[in-house]
């Protein structure tokens, strides 16, 4: 008959296989954008490994200090990521990746762009003269006028998805919020369903404008405001 040392190591070797199971599962809900189900996989996955090491800790065969330690960190873990994920539940992180629409996505026409500057020697000074610099003044803050409104409607008629506002984090946040809050207004008045405002970080490239995607979600129509490109 197997000892009690033997069956402890068969469970633990058992637990730690679903720990790792529930680890890779959480980085999977990481790459889908899930937090609160990654969050709940890390807990969870720990679930078996703390009941693993409440049978050690009452075979009374082991240091104290050890038991402690050991007991502490693993509920600390189950604890911290089981509170973590609650809170995902009640405030929602709102600070995504920007994905590049593939095909699905449409760049709002802007005629006002500053364009590429040539001859400037890699220098672009704001707000002065001097030398061979080139002076590229900050553009105006954007408002929504009539053809934004009629692009809108035109090309997305179905009011029964919903209008996710996103906007670029960095330099000059405050006019692409202000900007967002236009559109936002519209949206609302104008019939459609409008999702809370997100902040996003765009590590592969920085969208220009406004660009509106259709087909990252399932019904949900994102629109991303980039950089103010007005002159």
């Amino acid at each position: 008959m197997a000892s009690g040392t033997e069956i402890l190591v068969l469970a633990g070797t058992v637990s730690s296989a679903f720990s790792i199971f529930a680890a890779n599962r959480g980085l999977k809900m990481r790459d889908d954008k899930r937090p609160f189900a990654e969050l709940l996989w890390y807990s969870g996955g720990l679930v078996p490994l703390a009941s693993i090491c409440l049978i050690w800790a009452s075979m009374g065969e082991q240091p104290i200090m050890p038991q402690r330690v050991i007991l502490f960190i693993v509920g600390a873990a189950i604890g911290g990521c089981a509170l973590l994920a609650a809170g995902e539940i009640l405030r929602p992180v709102n600070i995504v990746q920007a994905q590049t629409p593939t095909g699905g996505g449409i760049a709002v026409p802007n005629s006002n762009s500053i364009g590429t500057i040539h001859n400037n020697q890699g220098i672009i000074t704001q707000g002065q003269i001097g030398g061979t610099n080139v002076v590229v003044p900050k553009p105006p803050p954007r408002s929504i006028d009539e053809d934004f409104r009629n692009f809108i409607r035109a090309n997305f008629p179905d009011k029964s998805k919903e209008m996710a506002p996103m906007v670029l984090t960095g330099d000059d946040e405050p006019e692409r919020s202000n900007f967002a809050s236009q559109i936002e207004e519209f949206l609302k008045s104008d019939g459609y369903k409008v999702k809370p405002r997100v902040y996003f970080l765009s590590p592969g490239g920085t969208p220009m404008g406004v660009v509106i995607d259709q087909f990252t979600e399932p019904n949900v129509i994102l629109i991303k405001v980039g950089v103010n490109t007005r002159s």
